[in-house]
């Protein structure tokens, strides 16, 4: 495919995205390819805009060359996925939504940490699944930061990890998943959400208090300054309130813009093999998909938004499953 200059744009906010906005982030010639020929698909996956094949080579100068992914190539092998959102905004939702699309993702939960104190072990886990996904080659690794991310100081954490571990120098990006709300906090639908997961949630279960607890979240939140959003390189902002299979698809445009590898994983017509990682993650650490099911291929956006559709149904039949065993 040829090299495509891709506009990037925040969704709108309050509706759910239109045909248009995901036709600015991935070209429709990457859509009528044949999903066999995997060079097509490679080098479709790797076309990126101009300013982020200069960030890349930025990033590449003094990289490591003997590491196991390099920035040597403009195309990212593996990125860090971030949330941001209050709770009941649909972070984990999207999480495992995107980890039917993407097999072999790994899902950092901070609600899944078996600890009272959870920074610094959800940090520990966080190192570990970035250098597990650095030295995965068998197939295409995402990294879901399922975490509030609503102060600076966890932003910053998420900085630092990464730049302990090298993430860019080694090949990684890292992109913002934003849920927020324009205007006034809707608190009701908010609490609906966190009513309808009722006991299957691992920390917030529903109360008189989430009234409370949902406003004083939001009051103390740190809005992302100019430098910190430089520090992502790329970013979708939702409202919390669209459709999680519309957020979903955005995220997979966003990935295909920023050029990495596996962007268009969803259209290979193969079974993908989920290895287990080697015993270096904590057990609360999870690899997408659980079901090791193999991936219903979509030729195109379209076909993904109703696969999406089929898996969400599944994934809400799950949970219900679930919820039933727990009353």
């Amino acid at each position: 495919a040829e090299p495509v200059e891709v506009v990037a744009q925040r969704p709108p906010s309050h509706r759910s995205p239109s045909k248009p906005d995901l036709a600015e982030r991935a070209s429709p010639k990457v859509a009528e390819e044949s999903s066999t020929d995997r060079a097509a698909v490679a080098s479709a996956a790797s076309a990126a805009s101009d300013s982020d094949r200069r960030k890349a080579a930025q990033r590449a100068e003094g990289s490591d060359s003997a590491s196991p992914a390099t920035a040597s190539s403009d195309a990212p092998r593996v990125v860090l996925v971030a949330t941001s959102g209050i709770q009941g905004s649909g972070k984990s939702s999207l999480c495992r939504l995107l980890g039917r699309v993407f097999a072999g993702s790994l899902w950092v939960n901070q609600d899944e940490v078996p600890s009272s104190s959870k920074r610094q072990p959800f940090l520990d886990g966080l190192g570990q699944a970035l250098e597990v996904a650095l030295h995965q080659r068998d197939i295409p690794r995402l990294v879901l930061v399922d975490k509030m991310n609503h102060l600076i100081m966890h932003r910053r954490d998420l900085f630092e990890q990464s730049a302990k571990y090298r993430w860019h120098e080694r090949g990684g990006r890292i992109m913002l998943v934003e849920m927020s709300a324009e205007g006034r906090l809707p608190i009701d639908f908010l609490k609906e959400r966190i009513s309808d997961r009722g006991a299957a949630h691992r920390t917030l279960f529903p109360s008189d208090e989430i009234d409370g607890i949902l406003r004083s979240t939001d009051r103390s939140s740190d809005p992302l300054t100019p430098e910190e959003r430089e520090q992502f390189d790329g970013a979708v902002a939702f409202d919390v309130r669209m459709d999680v299979v519309e957020k979903a698809l955005h995220v997979a445009a966003e990935l295909y813009r920023l050029g990495w590898a596996g962007a268009l994983q969803w259209r290979m017509p193969r079974d993908v093999e989920v290895s287990e990682p080697a015993a270096d993650l904590p057990s609360w650490v999870q690899v997408l998909p659980a079901s090791r099911e193999r991936p219903l291929v979509a030729e195109g956006w379209d076909e993904l938004r109703e696969w999406l559709r089929r898996e969400w149904a599944a994934l809400q039949a799950e949970e219900d499953e679930q919820r039933r065993r727990l009353r």
